[in-house]
C-alpha cells in the first residue's frame, strides 16, 4: 500500500469503475497480508498451549475464608484509583487505535 511510485489517486485516475474496484481489493489484500501471518502464529501458539501438560495445583482450603460477593468486588474496584485509571487508559487506547486505523485505511483506499 505504501510502496514507492505514484500516489493511489494518480494510479486510479485512468481506470474505469471495475478496474478501480479490483485495484482497491488488491490494495486491501496487501494491507491484510501481515494479519494472516499473525493469525497463523496465534493458532500455532494456541495448539501448543492446548497440547502442553501443565502441573496440577492443590486447591486452597477455602472453607474458613469468606468469599466476597460480586457487589463487594465491584465496590472494591470502584474505590481503586489505579483500576479506574487503567479502564480510562484502555478506553482511550482503543479509541485512538480505531481512529488511526480508520484514517490509514481511508488514506490507503
Amino acid at each position: 500500500v505504501f510502496s514507492e511510485g505514484e500516489s493511489l489517486e494518480k494510479q486510479m485516475s485512468g481506470m474505469n469503475a471495475e478496474q478501480i474496484h479490483n485495484f482497491k481489493v488488491l490494495m486491501l489484500e496487501n494491507t491484510l497480508e501481515p494479519y494472516k501471518y499473525m493469525i497463523m502464529i496465534l493458532v500455532v501458539v494456541m495448539v501448543l498451549f492446548l497440547l502442553t501438560r501443565f502441573p496440577t495445583c492443590k486447591v486452597a482450603q477455602t472453607s474458613h475464608h469468606k468469599c466476597p460477593s460480586a457487589m463487594d468486588t465491584l465496590r472494591y474496584l470502584a474505590k481503586n484509583s489505579r483500576f479506574r485509571r487503567g479502564i480510562v487508559a484502555q478506553f482511550l487506547y482503543v479509541g485512538m487505535q480505531v481512529a488511526v486505523w480508520s484514517f490509514t485505511i481511508r488514506l490507503a483506499l
